[in-house]
């Protein structure tokens, strides 16, 4: 990794951020240290004078950003556009890029006031560091793109939260990532009719978030579709791994196509379309059946801040899809995202079509990273994989239709289970990540088997028909593992994060937390795909 002599995020200038200074926090301790990354970057994550120094203090890195910058957004929570956003309580730090010049950065949550904070504190408690880095973690190894809690740093202040028991401990988060620029970051643009910055900013965004891909005449369109691809291969991931996110807000969507930022958020307990992360969601916007819905009308609102530019690239885009209307946006988000679905859920349950050929799109497709690869091979095999040819050879073929088929079956099982498993006398539905244990440990022959699906073998016995039928297991000693290793799988579920919390907030005893990350980054090494 190359810490950059120039720091990109200069290059857009001043009108997109705010120099701030970080806060003034007594150090109680170091909570933890993402060593992987820390060496990544060439810093000794065993100098706790060196953390302390830069992750506390935050005092710059060398040839770096010079001081902490608050990055200016708005955005719509909730569908209620609210122009007064930005970083209330956190800002960027530091930003590298590697031997491919990809762009990564670090980034802080808790870190004091700025002019964004209107009345916060500036603050993170200890119990919301303590999920985000848990969210992070299992959202790893369940394959999908996050951003990567780097260090927790808890600090001797006490805060009052209306939504923790008061007074409550204290910390301060970094977080790495690919980047900051949200689709609220446009808005902001466009809220001020500043079509000269949402040039700069696109221009950013393709050179720093997608500096592979083949880039075609309008810079615009390039970044429409490239976010589209990326977002809903995002929420596909969110949908495979039962993951509720809670405020699917704009200022929260990453044009880097990364999650990042987990507040009130939830891993389904059973499979619950209506399923609701936070408490203050009383319509439901974003539960979990809502969040496909949420992401398309997100990308809805990065359009109109793209397009406002260009009356060309907007012509070309109905244009492509002979329609003016709003269904164009839908059928693209609808066909790419069909396609992240039925890969993820293959990659998953470790199946491919039978007769899959290396020479076919659907080879291509299937194999490229679960989590955007930096190499600039995978990159341009998805820039290729965006060719219009390529995509209706692609949609068009029988091992996709099939795929679909599969799809539409593995989720009418869960559903028809779920529902029914109500019915029966001291029968509780198994959580959604069982669903696909129980189905890998059958495809295995396996002797670890959840007795809650007993009742149900005839709906069973007709999925793994199908299966058998098109499919075959494309990697089995990835299944081995994550199917027979165990007797229950890894899950991120309310009660065992409050059970870790609880232990740290009542003992101060770090024993559970540990061990999961741990468990989770082992498990992540062995079954990476």
């Amino acid at each position: 990794m190359l810490i950059t002599l120039s720091p990109p995020i200069y290059s857009l200038g001043p009108d997109f951020y705010d120099e701030v200074l970080a806060g003034d926090f007594d150090f109680k301790e170091i909570r933890f240290v993402n060593k992987k990354i820390f060496q990544l970057l060439g810093i000794d994550p065993n100098s706790k004078e060196t953390i302390i120094n830069h992750f506390l203090k935050f005092k710059p890195l060398p040839n770096n950003v010079v001081k902490p910058l608050a990055l200016r957004y708005h955005g719509h929570q909730f569908h209620n556009y609210n122009p007064e956003l930005g970083d209330g309580r956190g800002f960027l730090f530091a930003q590298f890029r590697d031997t491919n010049q990809n762009l990564f950065e670090i980034g802080t949550k808790g870190s004091g006031t700025t002019p964004y904070s209107r009345r916060g504190d500036g603050r993170l408690t200890l119990k919301g560091a303590v999920r985000e880095a848990l969210c992070s973690a299992y959202l790893e190894f369940q394959n999908v793109p996050t951003s990567k809690t780097f260090s927790i740093i808890e600090t001797a202040e006490s805060l009052i939260r209306y939504d923790e028991p008061s007074p409550t401990r204290s910390s301060v988060l970094t977080r790495y990532s690919h980047g900051h620029i949200r689709i609220g970051t446009f808005q902001r643009l466009f809220y001020f009719q500043n079509k000269e910055n949402i040039e700069t900013l696109t221009e950013y965004s393709l050179k720093h978030f997608y500096p592979h891909e083949s880039k075609g005449q309008y810079p615009f369109l390039d970044l429409f579709f490239f976010s589209v691809w990326r977002l809903t291969d995002l929420v596909a991931a969110y949908m495979v791994s039962g993951f509720v996110h809670g405020v699917l807000n704009t200022d929260n969507i990453n044009i880097s196509g990364e999650s990042f930022d987990y507040g009130p958020y939830r891993f389904l307990p059973t499979f619950d379309p209506n399923f609701t992360a936070a408490y203050f969601d009383n319509q439901g916007l974003y539960s979990f059946g809502q969040q496909p819905q949420a992401f398309l009308w997100n990308l809805e609102q990065l359009r109109k801040c793209l397009f406002y530019t260009s009356t060309e690239s907007q012509d070309l885009f109905l244009n492509d899809f002979r329609n003016k209307n709003q269904e164009d946006l839908t059928i693209l988000f609808n066909k790419y995202f069909s396609l992240h679905m039925v890969r993820r859920l293959l990659r998953k349950l470790n199946l491919q079509p039978k007769n899959l050929s290396p020479d076919s799109a659907f080879y291509r497709f299937y194999h490229l990273p679960l989590i955007p690869s930096t190499t600039s091979s995978a990159q341009e095999a998805f820039g290729d994989l965006l060719q219009t040819e390529l995509l209706n050879e692609l949609i068009n073929s029988d091992l996709f239709k099939v795929s679909e088929e599969l799809l539409t079956h593995f989720f009418s099982w869960i559903s028809d289970i779920s529902e029914k498993i109500t019915t029966l006398p001291f029968k509780k539905s198994p959580s959604y990540e069982e669903f696909y244990f129980y189905l890998k440990s059958r495809l295995l022959n396996s002797t670890h088997l959840n007795t809650a699906f007993k009742p149900f073998e005839e709906q069973t016995q007709r999925l793994i028909s199908f299966i058998e039928t098109f499919f075959e297991l494309s990697n089995s000693d990835q299944i081995n593992y994550r199917s027979t290793s165990q007797e229950y799988p890894e899950t991120l579920l309310i009660d065992e994060i409050e059970t870790i919390w609880s232990l740290i907030d009542s003992e101060d005893d770090w024993s559970l937390f540990n061990k999961k990350i741990r468990r989770l980054e082992e498990s992540s090494l062995q079954s990476a795909p």
